[in-house]
């Protein structure tokens, strides 16, 4: 239950993010501080 939730959470992260065509486009400092903050939502689902 927790880990389809948390693949949920996860989708939901990166159609924020503008799917990976877009995150690739962002610059580095900004990818990796996305990166981060996905990284802190999945830790807390």
């Amino acid at each position: 239950h927790g880990r389809a939730s948390k693949r949920k959470a996860q989708r939901a992260l990166f159609r924020n993010l503008g799917s990976y065509g877009g995150y690739r486009k962002r610059s580095v400092s900004e990818n990796s501080r996305i990166s981060f903050q996905v990284q802190r939502e999945l830790k807390m689902n």
